[in-house]
């Protein structure tokens, strides 16, 4: 008797720990997923901001050269 409950009772221990390690791994996942998520929207973002940002920054400091070369007279 003794020779079937002992490993029935270990392979139902052993399934019981399967799946909360499972259960702990998806939770893992579902959480690492939404980070994912985030970072991509942000990516997304800065890469649509970037070329306004940057025209906004290159406009005014190009406008600014030509008015020195022409005060030097370069052009």
């Amino acid at each position: 008797m003794e020779y079937i409950i002992g490993p029935v009772f270990t392979l139902l221990l052993a399934f019981k720990f399967t799946d909360m390690k499972q259960k702990e791994i998806k939770s893992k996942l579902s959480d690492t997923q939404e980070k994912i998520e985030l970072v991509e929207k942000l990516l997304e973002q800065r890469e649509a901001d970037l070329p306004k940002k940057l025209v906004a920054t290159m406009v005014p400091l190009a406008k600014e050269i030509k008015k020195l070369k022409q005060e030097v007279g370069i052009q």
